[in-house]
């Protein structure tokens, strides 16, 4: 038997693990980048193929081409694009599911060479795949599979340690999904031209230079994934011979976390609780107002009865517009701050136990794309990292529901705001009305947790400061 200690150091008696136990992972993730890397051909191949296409698309707009040659070449080249797509997602697919076999078997045996608790419980590897979750779990679980294997961390660890190999789980990640949402545009663009109903061939044009980026970009993830896999897989094998050698015995830990010396976080907390609160009110004004758009719709312009509409729906529109950006300026302000601030007492919690640099704290909010992800990155690692035994209890190294339940809110909210802009119908607005209500309960529950979380451990220092 042996001694596992929690990252506070809370223990409970586990089974010594054995070799047998372990399974080598290098020649499936050698196959996972392998199909990775022939989906990425493929790509390559239906790129050339669509370009190929438009160029034949120009030479009829230019009237240098037969149009009944033209025709009849392009359901063959059509044909042929949408085959060569097909077999890639084919074998993206099964590489998807070879990964997430890679990632199972990985996390089994970091946890048979180092007791540090990982951020998620190991049912993530499965789970974490699942849509919407998938935007944010992956990155996690390698990061933490490969802090466990490294030879640098004991065997006997509380917490898992930084590694010089987080950037490029971070940089593999943002490569892959860039790649996702640049490929979904580029089919946008040129879906006319692939369908034979374009007007011109300007949009695909454009597309295949979107092509060419998401190309490069999933070159780039392929790349720094056969990096990721390799090594992960070398440190395991290596570290596999002492497995059951020694006993995973932790010497004496803190049951207390650290001191911090600086001021707790609650009055700004308090404030940006509040803030947060405020923002229901422009939405819930203008979703009040929408049912007199019709109205505006339906009279003739410049008549009476037009000009009667819209002065009985703009104004009230134009104070919830003008109240929305107020409040939301506002709660966002305040809410970066508190947050700036949780994340430097955070860092003196746990050490080592963010994925991402302090930077993204704030920036990770203004990066196109990379902010749907980011942010609950670092709101998920300040929250983790501030819970205490008392309120997490055995899960203290795991992610909590309430911050993947609040970013999701957060995504789906600024979709419907998006749909109830476009569409203008007072359902839409009054959904929108009720997602950032739910957003914002959920964002004060984590507020107060964290808050409530590193209180116990500050310790009064008038010469003490967070500024380092």
């Amino acid at each position: 038997m042996a001694i596992n200690y929690t990252e506070y150091g809370r223990g409970a008696s586990i089974p010594s693990p054995t070799a047998s136990s372990f399974r080598s992972i290098r020649g499936l993730g050698f196959v996972v980048v392998a199909g990775a890397a022939v989906a990425t051909g493929l790509r390559a191949v239906e790129l050339l193929l669509t370009w190929e296409l438009v160029e034949r698309f120009g030479d009829w707009e230019r009237d240098t081409v037969d149009a009944s040659a033209y025709l009849a070449n392009l359901e063959e080249a059509t044909q042929s694009i949408s085959g060569v797509a097909l077999t890639s997602v084919l074998v993206q697919l099964l590489a998807s599911v070879l990964f997430v076999v890679w990632v199972y078997r990985a996390r089994a045996n970091a946890e048979l060479l180092c007791s540090a608790q990982h951020r998620l419980p190991k049912v993530w590897a499965i789970v974490g795949f699942l849509p919407l979750v998938n935007w944010v779990v992956p990155p996690i679980l390698v990061d933490d599979i490969q802090r466990a294997s490294n030879p640098t961390t004991p065997r006997n660890a509380v917490r898992l340690f930084p590694s010089p190999l987080t950037w490029i789980v971070v940089a593999w990640w943002l490569s892959f999904v860039l790649g996702a949402c640049t490929l979904f545009v580029a089919y946008l663009l040129s879906i006319g031209v692939r369908y034979g109903f374009a007007p011109s061939s300007g949009p695909a044009r454009a597309g295949l230079l979107v092509q060419s980026t998401s190309l490069v970009l999933w070159t780039t993830a392929v790349v720094l994934l056969a990096v990721l896999l390799a090594r992960v897989g070398r440190w395991q094998a290596d570290r596999a011979d002492g497995i059951g050698a020694e006993p995973m015995e932790q010497p004496s830990a803190p049951a207390s976390r650290p001191a911090v010396q600086a001021a707790p976080n609650g009055g700004l907390g308090m404030v940006a609780a509040v803030l947060s609160g405020t923002v229901v009110i422009g939405p819930a004004l203008i979703a009040i107002a929408s049912p007199k758009y019709q109205a505006v719709r339906d009279a003739p312009d410049g008549s009476a009865a037009h000009e009667a509409a819209v002065d009985a729906w703009a104004p009230l529109t134009l104070l919830g517009t003008a109240v929305w950006a107020f409040t939301l300026f506002l709660a966002g302000v305040s809410f970066l701050a508190w947050l700036w601030r949780a994340r430097l007492i955070a860092e003196r919690l746990a050490p080592g136990g963010h994925l991402l640099k302090r930077g993204w704290t704030i920036g990770g909010w203004f990066v196109p794309l990379a902010n749907l992800i980011l942010p609950a990155l670092v709101v998920g690692d300040v929250h983790r990292a501030s819970r205490t035994p008392a309120h997490a209890g055995a899960a203290t190294a795991s992610y909590s529901m309430v911050v993947a339940g609040w970013w999701l809110s957060w995504l789906t909210t600024w979709i419907w705001t998006w749909l109830a802009l476009l569409l203008l119908q007072p359902v839409l607005w009054w959904g929108a009305t009720a997602f950032f209500a739910l957003t914002a309960a959920l964002q004060v529950t984590i507020i107060r947790q964290v808050d409530r979380g590193q209180r116990p451990a500050f310790v009064p220092n008038d010469d003490a400061t967070l500024g380092n």
